[in-house]
């Protein structure tokens, strides 16, 4: 996960959201 990008906070956001979903998945 990539926590340390304040540059893009939506698209951190949003990988995190993704990761968060794959990982509940799995």
């Amino acid at each position: 996960m990539v926590l340390n990008m304040p540059e893009e906070p939506l698209f951190d956001v949003d990988m995190i959201q993704k990761d968060l979903k794959l990982a509940l998945d799995t």
